[in-house]
C-alpha cells in the first residue's frame, strides 16, 4: 500500500507540473498577442492619416459635413453630409447624383482620355485596335459629317438588296425578291432581331436539356438607355 501511494503522489505531482508549464507559456503568448497588438495600434496612431488616399478621403468627407446644420445626435446624415447637394448640382437632365454616379463619371473621363492616346496596337484583329477605332467612330463628328449617310448605305442598304429610292427601280425586282433571305441576313449578318428574337434557354418540364424560344422581338438597340443618348 505504502509503495502504491507513492507512486500515485509521485504522478499527481508530475501532472501538476507539467500542468502548470502548459498554463505559463498560454499566459506568456497571451501577453505577447496584447503586446503586438498595442504596438501596432500605437503605431497607427502616431503615423496619422498621411498617405494621399487617406488625406483625399478625410478631404472629402469633412467637405460635405456641415456641423452647423444639424446635432450629430439628433440627425446624423444631415450633419455628415448636407453639403453634398450643393456641392454636386443636378444637371438639366439627370434625376440623381450618389457618390456611385460621381465615380461612374469620373472612370468615364479617365477612360476617355486612355482612348484618346495614340499608342495603340496596329493589328486590326487586337482588341485595343478595335476599341481605338470604335471610339474614333463615335467621336470623329467631322468625320462624320463629311461621310453623312453613306456608310449606312454601303454597308446595310446596299448588301440587303438595296434601296430603289436611290438605285432606281432596277435595284429591286419584286420577281427576284426574297423575304426570307433578307430577313436572315438582318438577322445573321446584322445582328438584329426584325419581327422576333429567340434564344437559347432551360426546359421548365426537364431541366436536364435545353430549347430555342421565341418571342416578340423589341427595340433594335440592346438595350432603351441607348435612345436616350
Amino acid at each position: 500500500r505504502e509503495i502504491a501511494l507513492a507512486i500515485a503522489v509521485v504522478v499527481c505531482l508530475l501532472v501538476i507540473i507539467i500542468l502548470a508549464g502548459l498554463l505559463g507559456s498560454a499566459d506568456n503568448k497571451i501577453s505577447d498577442s496584447n503586446e503586438a497588438a498595442a504596438a501596432a495600434a500605437s503605431m497607427q496612431c502616431q503615423n496619422g492619416c498621411y498617405s494621399t488616399g487617406c488625406l483625399k478621403a478625410a478631404a472629402y468627407t469633412q467637405e460635405l459635413m456641415n456641423t452647423s446644420a444639424a446635432d450629430k445626435c439628433t440627425d446624423f446624415h444631415k450633419y455628415a453630409c448636407s453639403n453634398y447637394a450643393s456641392l454636386n448640382p443636378l444637371d438639366p437632365g439627370d434625376t440623381q447624383l450618389t457618390p456611385v454616379w460621381n465615380l461612374y463619371y469620373q472612370n468615364e473621363d479617365r477612360i476617355y482620355k486612355l482612348l484618346e492616346r495614340g499608342n495603340f496596337q496596329t493589328d486590326p484583329q487586337h482588341y485595343e485596335h478595335k476599341m481605338k477605332s470604335f471610339f474614333t467612330t463615335c467621336t470623329d463628328h467631322y468625320l462624320k459629317m463629311g461621310q453623312q449617310g453613306k456608310p449606312f448605305l454601303d454597308k446595310i442598304v446596299t448588301p440587303i438588296g438595296g434601296w430603289w429610292v436611290l438605285e432606281g427601280e432596277e435595284a429591286w425586282s419584286q420577281k427576284t425578291y426574297n423575304f426570307m433571305d433578307q430577313l436572315k441576313k438582318v438577322h445573321v449578318d446584322f445582328w438584329t432581331d426584325a419581327f422576333f428574337t429567340f434564344w437559347v434557354g432551360t426546359d421548365w418540364l426537364n431541366w436536364n436539356r435545353n430549347t430555342i424560344e421565341i418571342d416578340v422581338s423589341g427595340t433594335g438597340l440592346a438595350h432603351y438607355v441607348y435612345y436616350y443618348a
